[in-house]
């Protein structure tokens, strides 16, 4: 398999009722990036963009290898299963590359 030149994780939560807010105090941290549904938002290349769901993303935000990336992102967040059982059954959930 050829080795990826570079690589960006994300924690990614979608949902038409999210509200980033609670996203924000749940998991204790602050996002990269949000938007509620219908809210006007920028993209990483800078086009203006209507958030056709809303969003709560936290970029891992460390250079590295996919494994180094999502181990950084995890510490980040809490480990309380409570709050990641409600957030999974309420939204998608993914880590994205």
């Amino acid at each position: 398999m050829p080795e990826l030149a570079r690589v960006t994780v994300a924690l990614r939560i979608f949902g038409d009722g999210l509200d980033p807010d609670e996203i924000t105090r749940l998991l204790g941290i602050e996002p990269t990036g949000l938007a509620r549904k219908g809210d006007v938002h920028h993209t990483a290349s800078g086009r203006e963009v209507v958030a056709r769901s809303g969003f709560w993303r936290l970029n891992a935000g460390v250079p590295g290898s996919l494994n180094t990336q999502i181990g950084a992102l995890l510490t980040k967040l809490t480990s309380d299963p409570t709050i990641w059982r409600e957030l999974t059954e309420r939204y998608e959930c993914d880590v994205f590359r």
